[in-house]
């Protein structure tokens, strides 16, 4: 492996394909398809192309995704470069050279079209990698460029001479990981919610208040008089308490004159509920601070906090607004 050149992940079938690599010195893509020859292609245009032209593609991120992927196996992966695969049964990387350019075979191996040569040179165990190193080649992505960092450690441990990290830096180093996997997992379910439209975030806060043991319901679309849902423990607004809510889904922040007008439709024994995607200047929450009639002002972070805490308890509609997984971490 020489310092300089790129290293490459192919991920070889979740490693079933794996002995396989090494036994007929190559790495390969394709599905049951039978993709399109991408030989002479030279940019990425002329994959798009060409994907295009095989077969009519569901979707666009889909198709962005192939093309990137192919792209980087046929086009940017050059002869010398360093390329691993894992075989995460045994927990190893095996770490080779790209030895040839693209080739394009149907019969070579069962649903794999797309091939380039290696010279495999030796395995490296995960274990003797750091934490960020681990972390990053723990992506799903089928082919992509390892980090510096990562590649100097394989190369490194391929030489027999692994980085050494002490256990409190490995301590430190996971629960970093940890923080900035479950900061970024939350930035995506914002997302998520902020891509609703003006009716399913209304479904969305509806759910949501269900989720906490409220039942629920939803003004239809027209003039609200400020009350887009109706919570209460029967469900009619006869028993105590009773929520009035208001649904905003907007970019701009709600001002101090909405949260006066909302607070004036309040009856004496209601509880107000404002949901504001946009946020809340200071003034607005000055008024609500100030008010007679408890209201509390609930802003998208609040929101999916909300979503968080309390999605295992969530019913199907709500559930298919925003479809979330359960990723396990290990504990301290």
């Amino acid at each position: 492996m020489a310092g300089t050149r790129p290293v490459w992940m192919v991920r070889c079938e979740g490693g079933t394909l794996y002995a396989e690599f090494r036994e007929r010195q190559l790495i390969a893509l394709g599905n049951s398809q039978r993709e399109p020859d991408l030989s002479g292609a030279k940019r990425r245009e002329d994959v798009e192309a060409r994907l295009v032209s095989h077969r009519q593609w569901d979707s666009r991120n889909k198709l962005g995704y192939s093309v990137g992927v192919l792209t980087r196996f046929a086009i940017e992966i050059q002869a010398g470069d360093a390329v691993v695969t894992y075989e995460p049964s045994a927990r190893v990387y095996s770490v080779g050279k790209v030895i040839g350019g693209y080739e394009y075979h149907l019969d070579w191996i069962q649903d794999k079209q797309h091939y380039r040569r290696v010279d495999w040179i030796g395995e490296v165990d995960r274990d003797v990698l750091t934490p960020e190193s681990r972390n990053s080649l723990a992506s799903m992505v089928s082919v992509y460029r390892l980090s510096d960092q990562t590649a100097a450690e394989i190369e490194a441990a391929i030489r027999g001479t692994p980085a050494e990290v002490q256990d409190a830096e490995d301590i430190a180093r996971d629960d970093f990981l940890r923080e900035d996997f479950a900061t970024k997992a939350r930035e995506q379910v914002k997302d998520r919610v902020a891509h609703l439209d003006w009716s399913q975030m209304q479904e969305l806060v509806a759910g949501i208040l269900r989720a906490m043991g409220y039942k629920t319901r939803v003004s239809p679309a027209g003039p609200d008089r400020g009350r887009d849902i109706l919570a209460s423990p029967d469900g009619l607004g006869l028993e105590q308490p009773r929520i009035v809510v208001e649904v905003k889904h907007r970019s701009g922040q709600i001002g101090a004159p909405d949260i006066r007008s909302f607070i004036g439709g309040l009856q004496a024994a209601d509880r107000g509920l404002y949901v504001s995607s946009g946020g809340f200047t200071r003034e607005a929450r000055y008024e609500a601070d100030r008010s007679t009639t408890p209201v509390t002002l609930i802003d998208v972070d609040e929101l999916v906090s909300l979503l968080l805490e309390h999605y295992e308890a969530a019913d199907s509609r709500l559930t298919a607004l925003v479809p979330l997984v359960s990723i396990y971490w290990p504990a301290d």
